[in-house]
């Protein structure tokens, strides 16, 4: 039997979980990882430039926003000037003249470099990983196949919000295939339209031998890695949901085959929102209107789902289903609920090599 050997990575706006998967032994035994993301730690070095009273020059990757954004406000804020190359400042908006009028200088082509901090964006650091895991004897040479999780709006067409082009993305491909592992791409597969996955992917290529490199959406990861918990095998029906940092996703799921999702953002849910958005996804009745009316992406219904599924929620911010009067169950995927979204990725890597 083929052994298999996978490095997961899922980068969240908090942390970036690691799981080193091997077929040959009980994925509770696998090496894992929870370092911060990459836009914490370079948050923390605008606010380092900021305090020292010096311009910053960004440059570099693609990576999640967030807290770097929110970093970047604060130095412009503090009188001080931000410069970012024209690639990486689609890490701020997936529009440039946004990213401008926010009052960032971006650079097209070959420009001097201004004065200040210089700063090199990067989101993936399997060289930085494999020289750590050299000092305990792990060899990451002997990796099958690299799989990565990051959120991507996706760039949209001129006049439509970034919230309708990601949701539009995702139902037509779930209308194609029904199965969460369909929204996993390889290397060569992510469209042009999703900036960070493609930068990602990128990355990951320069440091890593193989093209058997994977990506997938954080919070599509983190849906799968809920039914690879104890309590999900052998259940027919089951809602998985993924309150997230910023974005919570529930996906109600027959044998395995979606039959609906929502989108909606966290900061805009209270117990009570969510249980009614769950409850009313699980009886077909939730409608992208009511969704994308209150803020969020949206939301879609194929069929109901019969009886009482059992419901499963992991997140950062999955003690907000605690005051619902929903029947869940925490997951916790290879013994660990910080694995769910890299659990996630292996079986979706699984799926797409013919594995499962």
């Amino acid at each position: 039997m083929l052994t298999v050997k996978i490095l997961s990575i899922d980068i969240g706006r908090g942390t970036q979980d690691i799981l080193l998967f091997n077929s040959e032994t009980e994925i509770e035994n696998s090496l894992k990882m929870v370092l911060p993301s990459p836009t914490q730690v370079y948050s923390s070095k605008i606010k380092e430039a900021t305090e020292q009273g010096l311009n910053v020059y960004l440059y570099g990757d693609i990576i999640g926003g967030g807290p770097i954004v929110s970093s970047i406000k604060k130095h412009i804020e503090a009188g001080l000037k931000v410069y970012m190359d024209e690639n990486c400042a689609f890490t701020v908006r997936n529009n440039i003249e946004e990213v401008t009028s926010m009052g960032i200088h971006v650079l097209k082509g070959d420009h001097g470099l201004p004065s200040g901090l210089r700063i090199e964006l990067k989101e993936i650091f399997v060289e930085e990983i494999k020289d750590f895991l050299s000092k305990f004897k792990v060899d990451l040479n002997q990796v099958n196949l690299f799989a990565v999780a990051v959120q991507d709006h996706g760039k949209p067409p001129k006049g439509m919000s970034n919230r309708a082009f990601r949701f539009k993305v995702v139902k037509r491909k779930l209308k194609e295939n029904p199965r969460l592992e369909f929204l996993a791409y390889w290397k060569k597969e992510v469209p042009s339209y999703f900036l960070r996955m493609k930068s990602a992917v990128r990355t990951l290529g320069k440091q890593v031998k193989t093209n058997r490199i994977m990506v997938m959406d954080t919070s599509h990861a983190a849906l799968l890695g809920c039914l690879e918990d104890k309590d999900s095998k052998g259940q027919e029906n089951l809602v998985a949901v993924n309150i997230g940092n910023q974005h919570t996703v529930a996906a109600s799921i027959s044998k395995g085959e979606v039959k609906g999702i929502f989108e909606a953002h966290t900061d805009q849910l209270t117990p009570n929102k969510l249980e009614n958005y769950v409850r009313k996804l699980v009886k077909g009745l939730l409608t992208n209107r009511e969704i994308y009316d209150s803020g969020g992406h949206g939301a879609f219904s194929m069929e109901p789902l019969p009886g009482e599924p059992k419901i499963m929620v992991t997140g950062p911010k999955r003690k907000l289903v605690e005051e619902t009067g929903l029947n869940f169950k925490f997951a916790s995927p290879a013994g660990d609920t910080m694995m769910t979204g890299p659990v996630g990725l292996v079986k979706a890597a699984k799926h797409k090599m013919g594995l499962d």
